[in-house]
């Protein structure tokens, strides 16, 4: 399945396909924050009005230096993700590194989220106690089969914990 996301004159596309947790893991590594908070603010920008800009309530760091308050940058294009004030997201962003402002794309693994989301979250918590680990080399140059071996097997780890953090809340 494909969805096609396009505004203006210019396309954004995302090739959407089942997202894995290996998929996930590599987005988590790659990005430079990862937090889920809620929309305060959205700020439109005057010079050009598709500019907005997002201001959150950092709730739960993940990766990255976060600050309890953070921003989006306010450059738009079709690819910059649209969001909605009052709601909580688990955000994945690169910082612009000559404003310190967050980008949010379409394409990232940025979602919107609530208390049903309980298992995406567990997992983002575990993730983040194990990032030093698990995001220490680069997935797209591991080159050694054993070292892919003990990529995976901390990675299955990870997902154990985080199966049995649902199940200890379930009993």
């Amino acid at each position: 399945m494909a969805a096609v996301l396009s505004s203006d004159a210019h396309s954004c596309r995302c090739a959407w396909r089942p997202v894995t947790d290996l998929d996930r893991l590599q987005a988590f590594c790659a990005a430079d924050l990862v937090f889920s908070g809620v929309v305060l603010g959205e700020k439109s920008i005057e010079s050009d009005p598709r500019d907005k800009t997002y201001t959150f309530r950092v709730d739960a760091p993940y990766r990255g230096d976060t600050e309890r308050f953070m921003s989006t940058s306010p450059n738009w294009h079709s690819c910059t993700k649209r969001l909605t004030r009052g709601d909580r997201y688990l955000v994945y962003a690169k910082r612009d590194s000559e404003s310190g402002l967050l980008d949010v794309r379409k394409c990232s693994f940025t979602v919107q989220i609530d208390e049903s989301d309980e298992p995406l979250v567990l997992w983002h918590e575990n993730a983040a106690r194990e990032q030093a680990t698990l995001c220490k080399q680069d997935f797209y140059e591991l080159r050694l089969e054993d070292e892919t071996k003990k990529f995976l097997e901390r990675y299955k780890k990870l997902l154990e914990d985080t199966e049995a953090l649902l199940a200890d809340d379930a009993a």
